[in-house]
């Protein structure tokens, strides 16, 4: 039953890339009792249509457009404008951001050791990861040659010798 509610509500189609059932991948076929993808690593997965009807169903692929979302904490000791300044550089670095859409670039969120900045952009749907992987590496490097420090966790040990 849950194959035919599939085929009827078009909620995806073969080719789509999804998320379901616990398992992403594009959509090879859709059949009465499974559905059978195939993941990013080249794995045949075939799940249940009575799982993926249970549970939330993303489909990536039904908009012509994605939005990139990347965070990225800095020092606190560092200057939000020259961040900032170094993240748009970033975004006006990677070819596949559409520059007729909105682009955020902002502090969202005061963490431990880092403040939070967020790069938001607009790419095609099929350039997605052509823009989110190199960006970023580009981040990494925009921050080592303008001396931003990016903050990791660490322990101070203290001996006390008596």
């Amino acid at each position: 039953m849950s194959g035919i509610t599939l085929l009827f509500t078009k909620q995806f189609s073969v080719d789509d890339f999804i998320e379901a059932g616990g398992v992403s991948g594009t959509v090879m076929a859709i059949g009465l009792s499974h559905c059978k993808l195939k993941t990013p690593d080249n794995k045949e997965i075939f799940v249940p249509n009575s799982t993926i009807i249970s549970e939330k169903i993303i489909n990536y692929s039904t908009e012509p457009l994605r939005r990139v979302d990347i965070t990225i904490g800095a020092s606190y000791s560092e200057d939000i404008d020259k961040v900032k300044k170094a993240l748009q550089s970033v975004v006006d670095d990677t070819p596949e951001v559409i520059k007729d859409q909105p682009v955020f670039i902002g502090i969202t969120a005061y963490q431990v050791s880092s403040i939070d900045y967020t790069i938001r952009v607009w790419v095609k749907n099929s350039e997605y990861w052509n823009a989110y992987l190199p960006m970023l590496e580009k981040i990494k490097r925009t921050f080592d040659k303008e001396n931003i420090e990016i903050p990791f966790n660490q322990l101070d040990v203290h001996v006390i010798n008596q």
